[in-house]
């Protein structure tokens, strides 16, 4: 169905991106203290492709291994700053813009209606509690 997004929807959209994006980075520098280990490996995998000029499909580690996204969005954060928590803020800027996607998958598939404002909160909510009212009563 292609139809225009409401003015409702136009609003709605920047509230939950404001909302997502303060509690994504509030005290992202302090919570959690420190580097973890997946955040250190990538900066160290993403420096030392960078050093070797490697672009691989696959970091293999005795861990498994990762993603390249995660470690190409390293090397970018690594580019952009020294900062040693640079992949965190990365990673919460692209975790931010990944709500304001998700809303407008979720509005095509849930069929939100433009002309009801609240339709962009009440709808979705509505579906999922009747399809856990149909797998519990079934």
């Amino acid at each position: 169905m292609n139809r225009a997004l409401s003015r409702y929807t136009w609003l709605a959209l920047p509230t939950i991106l404001l909302l997502t994006a303060a509690l994504r980075f509030y005290r992202l520098d302090q919570l959690p203290p420190g580097l973890w280990f997946d955040e250190a490996w990538s900066s160290v995998a993403a420096r030392d492709s960078a050093a070797q000029g490697l672009y691989p499909v696959y970091y293999a580690a005795s861990f498994g291994g990762m993603h390249p996204a995660i470690v190409y969005l390293a090397r970018l954060a690594n580019a952009l700053s020294d900062y040693p928590l640079s992949l965190r803020y990365a990673v919460a800027v692209v975790s931010t813009l990944t709500v304001g996607v998700a809303f407008f998958a979720y509005s095509a598939v849930f069929e939100l209606d433009s002309r009801k404002p609240y339709s962009v909160f009440r709808k979705p909510f509505s579906e999922l509690h009747h399809s856990q009212f149909t797998i519990h009563h079934s």
